[in-house]
């Protein structure tokens, strides 16, 4: 599993612009994408440094807030857990208080009164990348820096028929007239075999793309790379990264350029599987 994670992290590193994507512009919609919040990748996961294996945390977002709980070992040795209650700050940096509580035996009946919970200190929790961040803490005066890293359980299957559209910049075309903002509508097949995957993506243009290479994942997000070709005549790379999957829904960001029209690209595509039903 550490070398899947590590994979994973290596392709999410990959800068955006060396790769390349096929994307046939449909009508130009009005005005530039919206910028991401701060906040606009979601930071809920398990996280650990591989380095350490034995304590981990788990981050749960909702908006701009992150509930997060740190399994630790206190000064004996004993499993210890804190928890931060973390508000984004701006530049995927989140903090807040730190607390330690403590309650009646598991073993035994629930008695509320025996709960306490003190603030023993603050948590930060910086994103440095999408799959990377830096844990900062302090408890009762002793404070903790930490590298962690988005851990992969088991890898998404994202095999499937999916409706989906395609949001993207493009720039510096060949061809000025193919410069701006584009959206388009695509029926998209995946199938995937652990880190295989192919695709074919069906514009409301009628070109059709075809995408093989390989899919790597860090906690739950996901990364493609491969090559392309298109019934118009155009080829290259594609890289897609900050995928994730949810039951009959995916979604994702793109980055690249086509090699025949010198566009370069960035956007995101989201879609859902109509055929999915809820189990």
């Amino acid at each position: 599993m550490r070398k899947l994670i590590l994979i994973a992290l290596a392709m999410l590193a990959i800068v955006p612009s060396t790769a390349a994507i096929a994307v046939v512009p449909s009508n130009p919609a009005a005005g530039p994408i919206a910028t991401k919040a701060a906040f606009g990748i979601d930071v809920s996961d398990l996280w650990w440094n591989p380095s350490e294996s034995g304590w981990g945390m788990q981050l749960v977002q909702e908006a701009d807030f992150v509930f997060a709980t740190v399994y630790v070992y206190g000064p004996n040795g004993s499993p210890t857990w804190i928890t931060g209650e973390l508000v984004a700050n701006g530049g995927g940096v989140f903090s807040g208080p730190l607390y330690v509580t403590s309650g009646p035996w598991f073993g035994g009946p629930f008695d509320p009164t025996a709960v306490g919970i003190r603030q023993a200190g603050t948590m930060t929790f910086t994103l440095q990348t999408a799959g990377t961040g830096t844990l900062t803490y302090s408890v009762d005066g002793v404070q903790v820096i930490k590298e962690v890293q988005r851990e992969t359980l088991v890898l998404d299957d994202y095999t499937g028929d999916y409706f989906s559209s395609v949001k993207f910049q493009s720039s510096g075309c060949s061809d000025p007239t193919q410069d701006g903002v584009m959206v388009a509508a695509v029926s998209m097949n995946i199938s995937q075999t652990t880190t295989n995957m192919s695709m074919v993506w069906a514009f409301n243009s009628g070109n059709v793309c075809t995408y093989s290479g390989a899919y790597g994942q860090a906690g739950h997000l996901g990364t493609f790379v491969g090559g392309f070709s298109c019934t118009n005549g155009d080829t290259g790379q594609m890289l897609l990264y900050e995928m994730t999957y949810r039951p009959g829904t995916i979604s994702g960001q793109l980055s690249g350029s086509g090699s025949n029209t010198g566009c370069q690209y960035t956007g995101n595509f989201s879609g859902i599987d109509p055929n999915y039903s809820p189990q």
